[in-house]
């Protein structure tokens, strides 16, 4: 979205005022399930490589759609991440939103940058419920890391983080990305033609 919002700036000089926030979405909350029922035979450390490529993509060839599209965004995908369930990801992402959208927003990308791109780590295996990238990402953020490391030790913003994604599975958004524009009032409408 914002790669087109950038295009359009530059392209027909149109500039749109878009504010945006992140809602939890677990990608797989049982990664042994979900393989199984996919018919993979993936050891339980399998990379998102190896997922991708038993799923048929090609991920590591940047021919295809998904090397297109980071290529677009000028990124370099990282495909060693390792699955594993977001749940303290989410809440950590919660805790830091809590504090302002965008301290949310930096937890967000420290978050993205290492799972995705494999930038700014030297921790490995990369997985979204290691505490020491967590915390990492924490630091990076800006967040204190005495609280930090308390939200992840209890079940801090837990039922936060699953009311969020029940509301989005009874809104019928079942994947990700997922964008809902909704206009700020109707004096604020507009129709492109």
């Amino acid at each position: 979205m914002l790669v087109a919002q950038r295009q359009l700036l530059e392209d027909e000089g149109l500039e749109f005022n878009i504010t945006y926030f992140r809602k939890p979405f677990f990608l797989r909350r049982d990664i042994a399930a979900w393989r199984r029922d996919r018919g993979m035979k993936l050891p339980p450390d399998a990379t998102r490589g190896d997922v991708a490529e038993a799923m048929g993509w090609k991920p590591v060839d940047s021919d295809g759609r998904l090397g297109k599209l980071f290529d677009a965004v000028g990124m370099k995908p990282y495909w060693g991440a390792q699955e594993a369930d977001t749940m303290d990801s989410h809440r950590m992402a919660w805790y830091a939103s809590s504090l302002s959208p965008d301290t949310g927003e930096r937890m967000w990308r420290a978050l993205s940058e290492r799972y995705f791109e494999g930038k700014h780590t030297n921790i490995r295996p990369i997985r979204y419920d290691n505490h020491d990238l967590l915390l990492e990402c924490a630091a990076e953020a800006g967040l204190d890391l005495a609280e930090a490391r308390r939200v992840l030790q209890s079940d801090a913003y837990y039922s936060e983080v699953h009311e969020s994604f029940m509301d989005m599975q009874r809104a019928g958004i079942n994947s990700i990305p997922v964008l809902i524009f909704e206009p700020a009032t109707q004096a604020q409408t507009h129709t492109l033609t």
